[in-house]
């Protein structure tokens, strides 16, 4: 899917745009409105702006890294979906310290190619479905506060 936008966008339809495209697994799509926003909504100084380059907001200062997070992690009660939304350009990355539902939290995401390592712990005891781009996934039973890596 090629979006063909202008300049002109209302940031508010962009963030919950942006937002919906990672669950949906529209990488392409993904990736190409958080280039867009990152071009049209930060200055050079990294100041983000409502209208773009013009009035200054944070709104986007919160989005970005929130939208990067949604297109690299997915979780639920009972599952987790890496690398759901992750664009091919993205070919090796780490990502630290992301808390998901269930009280879990990734203390580290590695992945290169197809590969991916996660290092997950848990607040409580509980079995969860991890999965890499929606493919079958690995059962795995945390332990409350020990950490688990899990190879996919």
């Amino acid at each position: 899917m090629r979006l063909h936008m202008t300049k002109r966008i209302v940031l508010d339809f962009v963030v919950v745009f942006m937002m919906t495209l990672p669950a949906l697994g529209m990488t392409d799509a993904a990736s190409e409105m958080l280039t867009m926003a990152g071009d049209t909504y930060f200055n050079n100084n990294l100041m983000t702006t409502h209208d773009p380059h013009r009035i200054f907001n944070t709104d986007m200062s919160g989005a970005y890294p929130m939208i990067v997070i949604d297109m690299l992690v997915y979780s639920d009660l009972g599952v987790i979906n890496l690398l759901l939304a992750c664009p091919s350009s993205w070919e090796s990355g780490e990502l630290c310290g992301v808390s998901l539902r269930g009280g879990i939290l990734i203390e580290k995401l590695t992945w290169h190619g197809n590969r991916c390592v996660a290092r997950l712990k848990s607040k409580q005891d509980q079995t969860v479905t991890v999965s890499i781009r929606n493919n079958i996934g690995k059962t795995v039973h945390l332990k409350a506060g020990t950490a688990v890596d899990v190879i996919l």
